[in-house]
This record gives C-alpha cells, sequence and structure tokens, in this order.
C-alpha cells in the first residue's frame, strides 16, 4: 500500500490528482472562527506532517497541495460537526471553519484537538540528536520530520489501522468512506466526522459486514468497537507517557487483526518508537537504499538501521518515505482570522483560540 499512498500523494502535488482524498462537506463555507495553534516548535513544516503518512487523504480528511491546506471534519462540545480547513502562513499555523464562529469552549477543543493531530507536542530531541551522531543523516532535524499526521482519537488511528491491513488504499478508503458516511454524527451543512466506538459498536456486526463491506475485519472491528464501548480497553491511555513502550505494545498487539506491521504504525502514531517491520514496498525501498537489485531481508535491514537503536524503525520510515525536494513553509499571504502578534507560536505559549474578525473567504 506504501507505494500507492506515495504516488496518490506525487499526484496531487504535481496538479494531476488536485486533492489528496475527497474534500469534506463544509469547507467550502465562508470563514466565521479561527484558532491559532500557538504551541508549534521551532522548524515545523505542516506539509511533512499532513504527508508523513496516508491519513490526510482518507475519509473524513483532504489534503489540498497547491495551497497547503488540511481539510478535517471534528466535533467540538457545541457546535457539532465542523470542517475545519489547516494552514501555515510565515511559521503560523491558524484553523479555521465556516458556520459558526463557536463558543469558547469550541475553540479552545478545536486548537486541541488541531495541535494534537500534528503532534507539536512530541518530544523529538532525542531522535534529532540520534540523527545527527549518524553521518548522513543530518538532514533529519533541519527537515522538520518526525512527526506523524493523526487522527482526533487514539481510537480512529487503531480503527484506520486496522482498516489499512492487507488490502489496497482504494479499497481503504472505500471502507472507510462508507463506514463515515453510515455511522458518523452529521452536521447542518452535510459534514460527517468519524463515528465514536459506541457508534460502531451499535451497528452490529451485519452492519459491519453488509453495508460497510469490512470483510474479515468486520469481526475484529466489533470486538474491538465493543470492548471500547464498555470501557473494558481504554485505548487513550496508551498516548501516557508514563507507560512503557514495551506494555503499550504488548497490549495492541493482543487485539485482534494487529500483527507486527499494524502494531508498529499505531506505535509511531503515538509518538513512541516504532518497530522495524517491513512490508513488501518497505522492502524494496530499504534494498534500494542498500544497493540492492531486490528487497531487503530482515539482517540488511537492522544492520542499516542498528546505529539509531530504539528509533531504528523511524528512522527506517522517514528514510524510505523522504522527498525532494522538501516541503517548506509558506512565506506569502495572511493566515485566516486573527493572526498572532510577531514572533508567531515558536515558543512555549499556550494554545489559544479566538473567533476570526469577519467572515473571510474559505481556503
Amino acid at each position: 500500500m506504501g507505494a500507492q499512498v506515495e504516488a496518490a500523494l506525487a499526484d496531487a502535488s504535481s496538479g494531476v490528482g488536485g486533492t489528496f482524498g475527497s474534500t469534506p462537506p463544509g469547507a467550502d463555507l465562508p470563514r466565521a472562527g479561527a484558532a491559532t495553534i500557538r504551541r508549534v516548535p521551532t522548524g515545523f513544516v505542516l506539509a511533512e506532517i499532513v504527508t508523513s503518512n496516508g491519513w490526510a487523504g482518507l475519509p473524513p480528511a483532504s489534503y489540498e497541495p497547491g495551497p497547503g491546506v488540511l481539510h478535517r471534519t471534528i466535533t467540538p462540545p457545541q457546535a457539532g460537526p465542523l470542517t475545519v480547513s489547516v494552514r501555515q502562513v510565515r511559521g503560523v499555523v491558524v484553523a479555521s471553519w465556516g458556520r459558526t464562529t463557536g463558543t469558547p469552549a469550541d475553540r479552545a477543543a478545536i486548537a486541541g484537538t488541531i495541535g494534537h493531530m500534528l503532534a507539536v507536542d512530541d518530544d523529538l530531541r532525542d531522535l534529532y540528536a540520534t540523527c545527527d551522531a549518524v553521518p548522513g543523516f543530518e538532514w533529519v532535524r533541519p527537515s522538520g520530520r518526525g512527526r506523524l499526521l493523526r487522527s482526533p482519537t487514539v481510537w480512529e488511528d487503531a480503527v484506520r489501522t486496522l482498516a489499512t491491513t492487507n488490502t489496497s488504499w482504494s479499497r481503504t478508503r472505500a471502507l472507510l468512506d462508507r463506514l463515515v458516511g453510515g455511522l458518523g454524527p452529521t452536521g447542518p451543512a452535510g459534514e460527517r466526522d468519524f463515528p465514536d466506538a459506541g457508534a460502531v459498536a451499535g451497528a452490529g456486526l451485519g452492519f459491519l459486514r453488509d453495508v460497510v463491506r469490512a470483510g474479515y475485519r468486520a469481526e475484529p472491528l466489533e470486538r474491538f468497537a465493543t470492548a471500547v464501548a464498555a470501557g473494558r480497553i481504554d485505548v487513550e491511555a496508551w498516548r501516557d507517557r508514563e507507560r512503557p513502550d514495551d506494555q503499550v505494545r504488548t497490549e495492541i498487539s493482543a487485539l485482534a487483526g494487529f500483527g507486527p506491521f499494524a502494531t508498529d504504525g499505531l506505535m509511531a502514531l503515538l509518538g513512541r518508537p516504532r518497530g522495524l517491520t517491513l512490508d513488501a514496498w518497505a522492502a524494496r525501498r530499504v534494498g534500494e537504499l542498500c544497493g540492492r537489485s531486490g528487497p531487503a531481508d530482515e539482517a540488511a535491514a537492522k544492520a542499516r538501521y542498528r546505529p539509531f537503536g530504539r528509533w531504528a524503525g523511524t528512522v527506517c520510515w522517514l528514510e524510505i518515505t523522504r522527498r525532494s525536494p522538501a516541503p517548506t513553509v509558506p512565506t506569502q499571504g495572511e493566515p485566516d482570522g486573527d493572526e498572532p502578534a510577531a514572533g508567531g507560536p515558536t515558543g512555549g505559549g499556550p494554545v489559544t483560540a479566538e473567533p476570526a474578525a469577519g467572515p473571510t473567504p474559505a481556503t
């Protein structure tokens, strides 16, 4: 699937495919509200995070490479499902939306959700120091890479990960489109957010098998949703940095449908070091990097990334998905809504969420 995702991203970036994913309803509404994400680390490049995996092309999200805008439907506490557009200008990351300015609670929730999705709080100092010490990998730190685009919840990341196993990219998109379209909460402009565990569990196995057409994933998905909805599995606790990586990995791998590759992927989405399990596409890419005519075997991959220790799998992923030229921070134009004071969000100030000064055209 990796090759298919890379091809789709390349087509969108070149203009061949236009938008990566299907633009969610509500993205074209006149702007009514905005929130600035202030806790953005130095060197942060929105385009690098958004294209770090295929999540931006899966419902209910899309990405426009030209203007560098990520669209995502989320559900703040009072406004209901709302499609938010995120972009970066001169280092400032701003989320804007239509339909309503939103209450203070809505704006704070939107800012917090987008900040989480962009992994702005991940501490990458150890990863960067490790790469700086290995000749030929000094590019990692200045690239701004190392973060992955996440979903608003660990529950959604887990379901998306399950949907990507043993299938094609087009089938993953279709499956999730049916899941969101059939069970996701709906906003007044037709917005649909990702369904929570309760909605999926309540729909039942027959719906997942016959309507969502989840195939062999229907049963593990139904069991997983039921356990999460009932509180028997607390997937959001996997974010807790006090919990050891090995403990979290063991809990994930115990889930039906989560083999080594899916477990590695979800660990990475949690901001934890990923393992070095390779699918066919990744093995071919590592083989190319090692100068081989065919895919790399386990021994070759371990030898190449051994200097990176606990970050071996993460650096492998960064290297095989490296693009040239790398995306850069836009320097022209103005962000939607309220631009922060000079200096921008490069320090450690709080996440703030303020209403836009007035409606502006949608991006």
